[in-house]
């Protein structure tokens, strides 16, 4: 991402942060909805798979990319997904 930047925006630290915001948002999501909250099994599935926004290894998903370029620069990014990035071949 500092390549696409350019310059040391971004570190492992922020862009983990964003992916524990995305993990939460999410989270929160899945245990307000109508099909079992908290305890669906969905929910405790994602639960016990831990981030899915940031792997062991230290990569991060392409929302927590995406999320980063808007913050740090306001980008608009509506159509950059993980679907869109395999069909394009990257």
């Amino acid at each position: 991402l500092n390549n696409l930047a350019q310059k040391p925006v971004f570190t492992a630290y922020q862009l983990a942060q964003i992916a524990h915001q995305l993990d939460e948002l999410e989270l929160s999501y899945m245990a307000q909805n109508d099909e079992g909250g908290t305890r669906s099994t969905d929910y405790q599935r994602r639960l016990a798979e831990g981030s899915g926004n940031v792997d062991a290894q230290g990569n991060f998903s392409i929302q927590v990319l995406k999320a980063a370029l808007q913050q740090e620069y306001n980008l608009p990014l509506p159509h950059l997904s993980q679907d869109v990035l395999q069909q394009q071949k990257l």
